[in-house]
């Protein structure tokens, strides 16, 4: 019942992931959650009726802080081998992006952080993550709102004038902005 009130705790909803263990560690002096949990399920990826068990895969995945506590989980992802066609794959889940660490949860932290005004570095240091990753997280989402249609000038000049200084489109139009009305 604990185990499955955590996971309701950190928003995840995938009910494949059952948790295995949960732990406190002390890392340089800071405490961290770990929770150790297995992600199966049966759907196959092929059709074949060949397919086997093949081990696991270990993800570490960082979520947000709950309670000013820093939590992880240690997610072991079931592999699967096809004995017909050979394909090999593993269990999937939506709480992270495939070959990502931080959590979309945690992604929509950093995006919140950043639209507060909090600085990558100051975002990196809250989240535990590297102040590159802080960046690629604020670009991509700025990537995003640059493909959507603005026809309007006013409204242009008002979407350049509300990114942060450390965004790219602001850097590049800084000379625009101040030609705005």
């Amino acid at each position: 019942m604990l185990m499955d009130n955590t996971l309701e705790l950190l928003g995840i909803t995938d009910s494949n992931i059952k948790i295995t263990r949960f732990s406190a560690e002390s890392v340089n002096g800071e405490k961290r959650n770990v929770i150790e949990a297995r992600l199966t399920y049966n759907g196959p990826y092929c059709e074949s009726e060949k397919v086997v068990r093949n081990g696991s895969k270990i993800l570490h995945t960082r979520f947000t802080k709950l309670h000013q506590e820093r939590f992880e989980m240690k997610l072991y992802k079931q592999r699967y081998l096809c004995k017909e066609c050979l394909k090999t794959w593993s269990a999937r889940t939506d709480i992270v992006e495939e070959g990502h660490t931080l959590s979309h949860q945690l992604k929509r932290s950093v995006l919140h952080m950043a639209r507060e005004g909090i600085t990558a570095t100051g975002i990196a240091r809250i989240c535990h993550c590297p102040p590159s990753s802080v960046i690629r997280i604020i670009d991509e989402d700025n990537q995003g709102a640059l493909h959507e249609p603005l026809h309007e000038p006013g409204k242009i000049c008002g979407e350049i004038r509300s990114c942060r200084p450390e965004c790219p489109v602001h850097q590049v139009h800084q000379g625009i902005v101040s030609e705005c009305p």
